[in-house]
């Protein structure tokens, strides 16, 4: 006679003998596990000053005023020879056909305009037997004629040469005409006339005393 034997297992014994389904193996890496980390934002870019160095603020000086004096004629002095260092006094006496120079000298520097017309600046003008001739103006640093000037130094000085014509009687005299006027527009008062300190003599007067020599 054969026995059946049949097991009869709890349900407990078919729990642990059924197999164990596991999920596929997690292959994330471990600094990834759990909330994913969002790309940290860059902040940003703000412009800043270095600490060794300040911003540069701009001078906030108020505007100089503007210039309304006019220049004036501070000395007019006068000459024999271009070296000038020969001047002429009141004793002095010049003949006919000599060069006298004359140097203006202004309180400040005046438009220097280079002419031979009257749009020439400074307006100077040589002055005998009450005639005026004005001068050419000329670049300083050349050499220059009768009748001609040009800055000496700056252009707040100029030299001036003149020959005495022969047939000249009477005074000579530098004349700075009212168009003359210093580097912000400003013109000269008026005009002004400056008479050589010399003893004019007439020319026969003068041929006479330098025939007798």
């Amino acid at each position: 006679m054969a026995f059946i034997v049949g097991v009869v297992g709890c349900p407990e014994t078919q729990q642990m003998i059924k197999p164990v389904v596991s999920e596929p193996a997690d292959t994330t890496p471990p600094a990834m596990i759990g909330d994913m980390k969002k790309p940290e934002e860059k902040p940003a870019v703000q412009e800043e000053t270095p600490a060794t160095e300040q911003p540069i603020e701009e001078a906030t000086d108020p505007a100089s005023p503007a210039d309304t004096t006019p220049p004036t004629v501070v000395e007019v002095s006068w000459y024999s020879d271009w070296q000038m260092e020969q001047p002429l006094t009141a004793d002095s006496t010049v003949p006919p056909g000599d060069t006298v120079y004359a140097v203006v000298n202004f309180s400040e520097p005046v438009v220097h305009a280079v002419a031979e017309d009257d749009t020439a600046r400074p307006a100077l003008f040589v002055v005998t037997d009450s005639e005026a001739m004005r001068y050419k103006m000329l670049p300083p640093g050349v050499s220059f004629k009768s009748g001609e000037a040009k800055p000496l130094y700056s252009n707040a000085e100029y030299l001036c040469k003149y020959t005495i014509p022969a047939d000249t009687v009477g005074t000579l005299a530098l004349r700075i005409g009212s168009a003359t006027a210093d580097t912000a527009g400003n013109r000269v008062t008026e005009a002004s006339v400056h008479t050589a300190p010399l003893a004019k003599c007439h020319p026969q007067m003068l041929y006479t005393l330098y025939s007798r020599k």
